[in-house]
């Protein structure tokens, strides 16, 4: 089953994993872990984007726009991130307000990406999908030995959707895999 949002629970355990680690502090600033992924915030030298506001939703940035979510390529992370900066403008000072960002969220999946130098899928795998026995949970579509359930919409059948950032929300989990992960 695609689990959706979900899967950014996903984000924040290797954000904190790196942060027990001592290679992340929630309160680093966005600029400094990841330069080259742009975002305008008039009060960065008041209250900057931290990886803190990425997770708890306060960056005050927005949501995904309609190209975004209706990318249907599978493309890496970063490629994903440079094709659409314009969504990442604080609209007020970070930490201040609530704003539920699927882009926020893609921002600190690639933060681990920099930090573990994996892809985020990759990370997640190793450290929680392989540990936690989830031998059926992917970010991509299951091959042909994992059975999908089929979406439908009015009574017919609908191909397989993803996200242009997959870490936001494509995992895809059994289950049993689920239950594996609360217990």
């Amino acid at each position: 089953f695609p689990i959706a949002s979900i899967s950014k629970m996903f984000i924040g355990l290797a954000v904190l994993k790196l942060v027990e680690e001592g290679k992340l502090d929630l309160n680093d600033k966005v600029r400094d872990l990841a330069p080259d992924i742009k975002f305008k915030n008039k009060w960065q030298a008041t209250n900057p984007v931290l990886l803190v506001h990425l997770l708890e939703h306060t960056s005050g940035w927005g949501d995904m726009t309609m190209a975004e979510y209706a990318h249907k390529q599978t493309i890496a992370l970063k490629e994903a991130l440079m094709q659409f900066p314009q969504i990442r403008k604080s609209r007020w000072p970070a930490g201040t307000r609530f704003a539920y960002s699927n882009v926020g969220s893609a921002v600190a999946s690639y933060i681990v990406e920099k930090t573990t130098g994996m892809l985020f899928e990759d990370y997640i795998t190793k450290n929680f999908f392989q540990p936690l026995s989830m031998a059926n949970s992917t970010y991509f579509k299951p091959d042909n030995n994992h059975v999908m359930t089929t979406t439908y919409i009015k009574g017919e059948a609908q191909d397989y959707w993803h996200t242009i950032y997959r870490s936001v929300g494509a995992i895809n989990a059994s289950p049993a895999d689920m239950a594996n992960l609360l217990q």
